[in-house]
């Protein structure tokens, strides 16, 4: 898995956890900003990478600043790095 790949999964994790902390279904985002439940799905699920136009009104509906989701992500993909590093077993 590349970095990129990595950090995808980290940005559809955090727009779940969002989704997730809000209550709302897959199906409701999907009504709200206009694409199907399926894409949705695939986005949390990093098979789909979103068009910057879905992912900014993905913010815009959670309420949380584009940049945010990015610094997050590399925040995440960052400590996880940090996390493997530090196991004796794993050679990066």
């Amino acid at each position: 898995m590349t970095q990129f790949d990595r950090d995808m999964k980290e940005v559809g994790n955090l727009l779940k956890r969002y989704r997730h902390n809000r209550g709302i279904s897959q199906a409701s985002v999907a009504r709200q900003i206009e694409v199907s439940l399926g894409y949705i799905a695939q986005i949390e699920n990093a098979n789909k990478i979103p068009s910057l136009g879905v992912l900014h009104r993905l913010c815009g509906f959670y309420g949380v600043p584009l940049s945010d989701v990015f610094a997050m992500a590399e925040e995440m993909a960052d400590r996880t790095m940090r996390e493997l590093m530090a196991v004796p077993s794993i050679k990066l």
